[in-house]
């Protein structure tokens, strides 16, 4: 039985793509879901879903202009991660670094089929790595947004990985579900669109660091990854020298 688990999602841009979350144990997990609740509970909104809150959409629609308010929940979440949550973790994988790689090689497409199931099968890496340094003693478990359509590419490495008994031994559980009802995916959202916004940002020659991002960097421990196409490149060349 895992004592701890990651939730991941993704936030994309042309430039980008990112899986990025959350990682916490299960004693922590009953405390950061009780918080989040009434924090949701408090701003009568049933979810949080960044793209929804950045342009004041849905729920959100009634706090367009009110950037205290804006400003005040997302402290609030801010508060409940630095609290609750031990790693934000994640894997940024630029688009044109991808092409000019992993999408040349068929082979390596038969695992690394698309820059999601990239991101996501680097991101399971860092959630070893963090239970490695932590010294747990049983894999993580890994719960992922279950909307994204390119989940079956991800699932398949993840089950090609299975059958190596190295792999087997440390990979956790992988499963999908609602980020309307899973609280831990509302977070692991929250952190992937913040990192996205940056990578984005940045590579359009907007050279800044938004609040939110600095103050959860600043109070959250976090592993964001982002490989660059000579790293891409070595992992193509690694991966071709494994036996079949």
């Amino acid at each position: 039985m895992a004592i701890a688990t990651a939730y991941f999602d993704e936030s994309d841009s042309p430039i980008a793509c990112v899986v990025a979350g959350v990682a916490l144990t299960v004693d922590r997990g009953l405390s950061f879901e009780g918080e989040w609740q009434r924090m949701l509970d408090k701003y009568k909104i049933s979810a949080l879903h960044m793209k929804v809150f950045a342009h004041s959409n849905g729920e959100f629609k009634e706090w367009k202009g009110d950037e205290a308010k804006r400003r005040q929940f997302i402290e609030r979440v801010i508060d409940i991660l630095a609290r609750r949550c031990m790693v934000c973790l994640g894997v940024v994988i630029d688009r044109n670094a991808f092409k000019s790689t992993i999408a040349v090689d068929a082979d390596i497409t038969r695992f690394y089929a698309n820059e999601y199931s990239t991101a996501s099968f680097m991101s399971l890496l860092i959630a070893q790595k963090w239970a490695k340094a932590t010294k747990l003693n049983v894999p993580v478990d890994y719960v992922f947004d279950r909307g994204n359509p390119k989940k079956k590419d991800f699932q398949r490495a993840y089950d090609y990985a299975q059958l190596i008994p190295v792999e087997a031994k440390a990979l956790g559980a992988l499963t999908f579900a609602d980020d309307t009802s899973v609280l831990g995916l509302q977070a692991a959202d929250f952190v992937a669109y913040e990192v996205c916004k940056v990578y984005t940002d940045v590579n359009r020659g907007q050279m800044r660091l938004r609040a939110s991002l600095h103050a959860m960097m600043r109070r959250v421990r976090c592993d964001i990854a982002v490989p660059s196409e000579d790293k891409l490149a070595g992992l193509v060349e690694t991966m071709r020298k494994i036996p079949d």
